[in-house]
């Protein structure tokens, strides 16, 4: 066989490869939108204009989130992203121990990526890592910024209603590292740091309209606790983090 024929056999070889690969490989892109719960308290020797103090305090707020993602599978495996934004949502605070209050325009924003493999047809196992970070400004002057971000591992099982539609539920567990930023009435509080822990819960429902057209509806609901601390300045906090997310989405299997 000359070198010609050699080179033809492997672009051949090559492209019936790459076909293959294509055949088996599927990209499916979506767009998620819903509601979005988010409160946090806060608990512990927290920092103030006026100096550190034993303190309590909590806000809540609710919002329209908007998530922008895709999946690809290739056999047993499959790789999602997406990125969300949630709009901005207004929240008091009162501070007893100044005599003040403040008014929030709070926004949050989540990145996420996961890595999975289905251990039986009904069962997958996963791994990722979750960016999430919550800004907010106060008609006085103040800002805060509070994020966290780590790794999750997690389970999810499913089992089918009809041919063409699934019920899931799913479960992880995660740890981050956490940190917050803020100004309190125009003078800046020293940054604390620590470390969380995380439980998620959540169901699914999916289904196909066509042979490439889907939808689903899920519910999801998260819980963080975190320690948060900055020794030089004796700032010692507990914070904890609850998200509830309901969602409506639509995908397109490629």
């Amino acid at each position: 066989m000359n070198m010609l024929s050699s080179l033809l056999l492997a672009l051949v070889l090559v492209g019936i490869s790459l076909n293959a690969f294509a055949n088996t490989l599927k990209f499916v892109p979506r767009i998620e939108m819903g509601f979005d719960e988010y409160s946090i308290s806060f608990s512990g020797l927290i920092p103030f204009p006026t100096g550190v103090q034993e303190s309590r305090f909590a806000f809540h707020t609710e919002s329209f989130s908007y998530r922008f993602g895709a999946t690809g599978i290739y056999g047993d495996f499959f790789v999602d992203a997406y990125h969300q934004i949630s709009s901005e949502d207004s929240t008091v605070q009162l501070f007893p121990q100044l005599g003040a209050a403040e008014t929030w325009q709070a926004k949050k924003t989540e990145s996420n990526f996961t890595l999975g493999y289905s251990v039986l047809s009904q069962v997958n196992i996963f791994v990722g890592y979750r960016r999430q970070k919550q800004t907010g400004k106060g008609i006085s002057n103040s800002s805060y910024e509070f994020k966290h971000a780590g790794y999750f591992i997690g389970s999810s099982y499913g089992w089918g209603i009809t041919e063409q539609s699934t019920v899931a539920l799913n479960a992880g567990y995660s740890r981050v590292d956490s940190t917050i930023d803020e100004k309190l009435f125009g003078f800046e509080l020293p940054k604390s740091r620590g470390d969380g822990t995380g439980l998620k819960f959540g169901i699914s429902f999916r289904g196909q309209l066509t042979e490439n057209f889907g939808y689903s509806f899920s519910l999801d609901r998260y819980r963080y606790d975190h320690k948060l601390k900055n020794r030089n300045s004796g700032i010692d906090v507990k914070a904890q983090e609850e998200e509830t997310y309901l969602r409506f989405g639509i995908n397109y299997i490629f």
